[in-house]
């Protein structure tokens, strides 16, 4: 598992998209992410209104995740 980033950019974001086996075209950020997280076996949360009661500690994504949408 990475590290959680802050503020990944998008070209960070689609390139780990690509090792994933995700097409991201023009997809906006969230529906990216979320898609990572489906290839990964992941629950394809991001931004949505789980977090907040997300107790995923270890997540790449929960600083921006709640950021989001806030």
């Amino acid at each position: 598992m990475m590290r959680k980033e802050e503020n990944m950019n998008v070209n960070e974001i689609k390139a780990m998209a690509r090792k994933n086996g995700v097409k991201t075209g023009k997809v906006q950020k969230a529906e990216i992410i979320r898609a990572i997280q489906k290839a990964e076996n992941s629950l394809a949360c991001y931004g949505t209104d789980r977090v907040q009661s997300c107790n995923e500690q270890k997540c790449l994504w929960l600083v921006d995740c709640a950021k989001e949408r806030q």
